[in-house]
């Protein structure tokens, strides 16, 4: 008895930071990198691989990108959107986590009989109803109740939009389609068991004077499925092959054409010379005949040169690279 309260104590504990400065979780962290034993959170389960974690990285910045112009459109406001939480828990730390009435609605992942999770913040969904019911209020009024027949309707079509968006937007990442098959508002309502592993991405969402989220849960074997045979399907090159298309590709941009301007150096002339030019006036500089010019390479000053002639042609000697330092842009002159 005594063991088995030792390890529940081992497994549900965390260490207390009464400070707030999160310095128990720099103390755990350093008691790890020390060799120290840390316990083992059974709600989050070891990490994702670093590829994997890349790949579904740029699969939801691609959805967070898709989805702020296409929900902005819908609710008529500039919004910022960011993937604020792309981890791997166990469903029942998600159940917990929900409000009671919530907003679920189920979704259906093509090739799997698992089905996934999209939950919209209560604030996010009545701005979204009635934006799209024809209110042109800046305030939203948000109940605490469960969503009308009507309402569910109104939106359940909004989110299999937002599917479609998803599944185009990652499928050079992730190769999933969703789409919407059901919607719960009652937390223990939902069928997945507590001990099921999902994948869980929480996009923020909102402007300056609101803040919401939406987050879709997808059961973690089928996205390392997915990924997994996405790997499998992409073609492998025969060395040559790609040594080869490696020379087609810098010989393209090699030969590639750059715009290059020549000036003089800028001088000063006063506004009373300025204003009486006209055609055939001869502007006098104080600059020598043989001073360097400057080069530009696409509208960016690289050498300094002189300017001499090849044959019955206006050519340009190169007489020194400019530092990084001291490059600028021909625009901004």
């Amino acid at each position: 008895m005594e063991a088995t309260e030792a390890l529940e104590t081992a497994v549900t504990d965390e260490p207390m930071d009464e400070s707030g400065d999160g310095s128990a979780e720099n103390a755990t962290d350093s008691a790890t990198s020390s060799g120290a034993p840390r316990a083992y959170d059974f709600q989050r389960p070891v990490g994702m691989a670093d590829q994997t974690r890349q790949l579904l990285e740029l699969g939801f910045e691609e959805i967070a990108a898709s989805l702020q112009g296409w929900i902005g459109a819908q609710i008529r406001e500039q919004i910022d959107v960011s993937v604020d939480l792309l981890e791997e828990a166990r469903f029942g730390l998600f159940r917990r986590e929900l409000t009671r009435p919530c907003t679920v609605f189920l979704l259906g992942i093509e090739g799997s009989t698992e089905p996934g999770l999209l939950q919209i913040d209560s604030e996010l969904a009545f701005r979204i109803l009635e934006r799209t019911l024809g209110s042109e209020g800046d305030q939203v009024h948000v109940p605490e109740r469960p969503l009308t027949w009507i309402e569910r309707s109104v939106l359940r079509e909004v989110v299999s939009q937002a599917c479609e968006i998803m599944s185009r937007a990652w499928k050079e990442h992730i190769p999933l389609s969703l789409s919407v098959f059901g919607f719960e508002a009652v937390p223990e309502m939902l069928s997945q068991s507590n001990q099921d592993v999902m994948l869980q991405a929480r996009i923020g969402l909102g402007t300056e004077e609101w803040k919401s989220s939406l987050t879709l849960l997808l059961p973690a074997p089928v996205v390392s499925g997915a990924l997994a045979k996405r790997q499998e399907e992409r073609p492998t090159l025969d060395p040559a092959v790609e040594a080869q298309n490696r020379r087609r590709i810098e010989a393209a941009l090699q030969g590639a054409g750059l715009d290059v301007s020549v000036r003089l150096p800028s001088f000063a002339v006063s506004l009373r010379q300025v204003s009486n030019l006209e055609v055939g006036t001869l502007m006098a500089s104080n600059l020598a005949p043989d001073a360097p010019v400057e080069i530009y390479v696409s509208d960016e000053l690289r050498f300094s040169g002189r300017i001499g002639r090849r044959g019955e042609h206006l050519a340009v000697e190169i007489l020194g690279a400019i530092p990084p330092s001291g490059r600028r842009s021909e625009s901004t002159q």
